[in-house]
């Protein structure tokens, strides 16, 4: 196992290899319109690009290996492996101009360690503390970025779908997502006396309208080939969803409507651009894994495989 995990960080380094040479920054919208918790990374950092993307790159491999704990306590995949970390960080590192700080790799912690929470309802003694827990961090999430306000949502469907739900569990959802922001009013009102501030940061945030570039072909069939994947993937899961345990159909449920609720943010909210795409790997990551993992037809395990290295290497020079 050492060596697995030495392998992963060597391949994310190598991936993130060029934007260390060369330091280049593209401008994106959050740039110019940030969240509180991101307005307050950008001052620490002061413009220091290179240390940024070093916290940046520190931050992707918490998030790989963070999904392997996942997968270890709560049992998504049958085999206990690395695949989940090697999977999203070839999806996350895909795209050059994203190697960089970024509002969206943050909130994606922040919306896993939910997702924990929520997937551990059933497992302890104080199931309104995990989701109060889970509301929090999803809150400070949309503190970083705000297009994640959308996955409150998710959280009132996993309580209907991963237990018996009753009123005062949303409710409780609700006040733990309600309660960062308590404090930051608070924080306005009291030292700025401005209790408004916040409503101004989330409508300039709001309309500060999607990052546009061009993105090239290469990106563009690699993104082809990653939905064709992920597709086949999908299927495959629904297929063998049947024959797993109760409590993991559950959790997969939840996840696929983790997918749902993110294609329709990237489709329809106006305050994203392909940043999204540090949040819509993680479940990615975890489908393609069970595929590659499970299926007996090793020619398209491998093909799928040595294709998605391949595309992913070639991204960091074309």
């Amino acid at each position: 196992m050492p060596v697995v995990f030495s392998s992963i960080i060597v391949l994310a380094i190598l991936l993130w290899l060029q934007s260390f040479i060369t330091n280049q920054l593209v401008q994106f919208s959050f740039d110019k319109s940030q969240m509180p918790l991101y307005a307050l990374l950008t001052q620490l950092f002061n413009g220091n690009n290179y240390i940024a993307r070093i916290v940046v790159f520190a931050i992707l491999l918490t998030i790989s290996f963070y999904l392997v704990h996942l997968n270890s306590k709560h049992i998504l995949i049958k085999q206990r492996s690395y695949f989940p970390s090697l999977m999203y960080i070839l999806l996350a590192s895909s795209f050059l101009p994203l190697q960089r700080l970024n509002p969206a790799i943050f909130a994606c912690l922040l919306i896993l360690i939910a997702i924990n929470y929520l997937f551990s309802l059933n497992e302890g003694n104080n199931p309104l503390d995990n989701l109060f827990k889970a509301g929090m961090f999803v809150s400070l999430a949309v503190m970083f970025y705000l297009p994640v306000f959308i996955y409150i949502f998710l959280v009132f469907i996993a309580v209907g779908v991963l237990k018996t739900s009753t009123f005062r569990d949303y409710v409780v959802a609700l006040l733990g997502f309600l309660t960062p922001w308590f404090f930051y009013f608070s924080y306005q009102y009291l030292v700025y006396d401005n209790p408004l501030a916040p409503f101004h940061i989330i409508d300039d945030v709001w309309h500060s309208g999607r990052t546009t570039m061009d993105l090239g072909p290469l990106f563009k069939i690699y993104c082809g080939f990653i939905g064709l994947l992920f597709t086949v993937a999908t299927l495959f899961l629904l297929k063998s969803l049947s024959n797993q345990k109760i409590h993991i159909r559950k959790y997969y449920t939840v996840l696929l409507w983790f997918v749902a609720i993110t294609i329709f943010t990237m489709l329809f909210l106006p305050s994203l651009s392909i940043e999204m795409a540090y949040i819509a790997a993680f479940p990615v990551a975890f489908f393609v894994s069970n595929y590659l993992l499970n299926t007996h037809n090793r020619f398209w395990r491998e093909l799928f495989l040595i294709t998605m290295f391949a595309m992913a290497i070639a991204m960091q020079f074309f």
